[in-house]
């Protein structure tokens, strides 16, 4: 098998090009609709760093977990908090985004899901 250099280089470019679109569509069409930024664009890594900070309510101490508990309870999504990666920042979360296939259809699903939650709590009177 790695004898085979042009299924290897046809692989490794493959999976660059999935890699790629994936992350693309998980910024595009899931994160910037609802104004989350990716704080370190990716370079070749499997999660992005999202911030989704400004949805964390200020007068709580417990509000990443709480915004995580949210976002899992609404979206049936569940993102990994800065906290537990030592985040220097409360509001971090983690989101892993490779797919072996179908990866663009997952994020554009998780846009989606955002979008709805996104609005459901503005039309709920939270941020």
């Amino acid at each position: 098998l790695f004898q085979d250099t042009a299924w290897i280089e046809y692989y490794i470019e493959e999976n660059q090009t999935r890699l790629y679109d994936t992350y693309r569509t998980l910024k595009e069409e899931a994160l910037d609709p609802i104004g989350v930024p990716i704080v370190v664009p990716a370079q070749g890594s499997h999660f992005a760093w999202a911030d989704f900070s400004s949805f964390l309510e200020p007068t709580s101490s417990s509000s990443e977990k709480e915004l995580w508990l949210e976002l899992f309870t609404e979206t049936k999504v569940l993102f990994t908090t800065g906290e537990s990666c030592f985040g220097d920042k409360p509001g971090m979360f983690r989101i892993v985004y490779p797919w072996p296939e179908g990866g663009k259809k997952a994020m554009k699903e998780l846009g989606k899901r955002l979008i709805k939650w996104k609005l459901s709590r503005d039309g709920g009177g939270k941020k």
